[in-house]
């Protein structure tokens, strides 16, 4: 006799209610079904699949027993000694509380999002420094150009947003590659996530956003600097 999951039974018996049937098709023991239980995440939390397949306790040797309780669960654990040892002392009992069973699932999870959220702020950090280097370098070439632009009567303002426009223009276009490239190997990592989709929109959405952010501070400084120049100076050094 065996119990087995929603999943497991809509993948072999879609069309037929399993109870009742065997498992002679896909197990040599020939058990019979005798119910179906919800899905659920048994081993792993980045676990895909839910299909389970329950047979009965044949043997005390390994089992695992998980117990519900709405006190504190660490004030049950003589109570389960007391209750489990004398039906067999030669069992070794060892009580884990699912609360250490979950950080001890997410502790490299989290080293790893650790890791990957630093060198992710060291990368930004580059970029923008690079951005920043850059812009000065463009601006500083083209001082003769906003000296004439505004000798002949462009605001500061437009300056600043032609200087703008023209920089952060190609970071716009590798934004979009990026995101392109992004969106085809998402799948890749979807197996190391755990409560966020591979293409989670809002997570793309704030990449992108802070991406676009810290390169538009790093344009901002060498623009505004260069839309300040004094034309008649810049004029006179042509």
């Amino acid at each position: 006799m065996v119990v087995v999951s929603e999943t497991l039974a809509r993948m072999f018996w879609p069309d037929t209610d399993p109870v009742g049937q065997t498992l002679a098709p896909f197990d040599e023991s020939n058990d019979i079904i005798i119910g179906v239980a919800s899905d659920a995440i048994t081993a792993h939390l980045r676990e895909r699949s839910a299909a389970a397949l329950y047979r009965p306790l044949r043997s005390v040797e390994a089992a695992t027993i998980l117990v519900r309780t709405e006190a504190a669960p660490e004030a049950l654990v003589p109570a389960i000694r007391d209750t489990l040892l004398p039906l067999d002392p030669r069992v070794r009992l060892d009580v884990t509380l699912v609360a250490s069973g979950l950080q001890n699932e997410l502790e490299e999870p989290r080293i790893m999002a650790t890791l990957a959220g630093a060198l992710a702020a060291l990368a930004l950090a580059l970029a923008v420094i690079g951005i920043y280097g850059v812009t000065t370098f463009v601006t500083g070439q083209r001082t003769r150009e906003i000296g004439l632009r505004l000798a002949v009567g462009a605001s500061r303002a437009d300056v600043m947003r032609l200087l703008l426009w023209d920089s952060l223009r190609p970071v716009a276009i590798g934004l979009a590659a990026g995101a392109g490239i992004a969106l085809l190997a998402s799948q890749l990592f979807a197996g190391i996530l755990y409560g966020v989709g591979a293409r989670d929109p809002l997570a793309f959405a704030s990449a992108i956003g802070v991406l676009l952010l810290s390169a538009a501070a790093a344009v901002f400084i060498p623009a505004r600097r260069a839309a300040r120049v004094d034309p008649a100076f810049v004029l006179r050094q042509s």
